[in-house]
């Protein structure tokens, strides 16, 4: 199963630098109680990345609902989008 941008509570996204690099910053809750993250991928398709977030519904010790990335935005990355719905969640130039 994955997580939809309408299935995550207190989304929030910003830009920072650090070392030269810039880089995506987004945290969020599942609002799915019974599950939890498993994993976050990434995939950069004609300079767009998307992130996808799995969650799992068996709950590992240490594992939750919530997540918290830091993602480096290659110079080439002209949007974000998020999920299978591919919410836009950043555009250059006008985040």
């Amino acid at each position: 199963m994955t997580a939809e941008y309408v299935d995550i509570n207190n989304f929030q996204m910003s830009v920072s630098n650090k070392n030269g690099e810039e880089l995506f910053n987004v945290s969020g809750l599942c609002m799915h109680s019974a599950y939890v993250v498993k994993e976050i991928a990434y995939k950069t398709e004609n300079n767009i990345l998307h992130i996808t977030v799995f969650l799992s519904g068996v709950n590992k010790k240490g594992k939750s609902g919530s997540f918290n990335e830091s993602i480096v935005i290659h110079p080439a990355v002209n949007m974000i989008v998020f999920g299978r719905d591919k919410q836009l969640l950043w555009k250059r130039d006008e985040f």
